[in-house]
């Protein structure tokens, strides 16, 4: 049905709805997009939505070392991707237990970020404030490490995007005072 193209996305060959192969490409909505011949179905390229979880106790920051590529060993927040069928509230939750091995409550959204052409290709990141049922972190399967750093001393982060997400919650927090 698809093949991977350069930029991270799938280029469509074959019709999921249907079964055709007659694609062709069409200008709708301004951009160019995979439309069947054969049914008429249009094929959308859309961002991959994401979750993370930020903890903030006393100006330190709950980070996860990444124990899976990209840059295994560097320092992201926890989270991950939004499955089927789950809200982003269900998300957050179940990204931060698998990573962390602790229960969070979703409290708000602090911020909404996009990164164009990364790694996953384009990704809309879209991050809570969480409380955590406790501190008695055990990594996932995922995950290296679980821990705490001071804001002004933060490890090398994974992810452009993460840093932002930081820095937005930090001033959030801060004009809060």
């Amino acid at each position: 049905m698809t093949e991977l193209n350069k930029t991270g996305s799938y280029d469509v060959n074959y019709c999921a709805h249907c079964g055709s192969d007659e694609i062709e490409r069409k200008d709708i909505d301004g951009r160019r997009r995979a439309v069947c011949l054969s049914c008429g179905r249009v094929y959308y390229r859309n961002p991959i939505p994401s979750v993370v979880g930020i903890s903030i106790i006393n100006k330190e920051l709950l980070l996860v070392k990444r124990g899976v590529e990209p840059d295994i060993g560097s320092w992201c927040l926890p989270g991950g991707f939004v499955e089927m069928g789950e809200t982003t509230e269900e998300a957050v939750k179940r990204e931060l237990f698998e990573e962390t091995g602790v229960k969070v409550k979703p409290v708000d959204i602090i911020t909404i970020d996009t990164t164009i052409g990364g790694f996953y290709g384009d990704v809309v990141v879209i991050a809570y404030e969480v409380e955590l049922e406790s501190k008695d972190f055990v990594p996932g399967d995922d995950a290296l490490d679980v821990k705490y750093f001071p804001y002004d001393i933060l490890p090398r982060l994974t992810f452009h995007s993460h840093r932002l997400i930081i820095d937005t919650a930090f001033e959030k927090m801060d004009a809060n005072k």
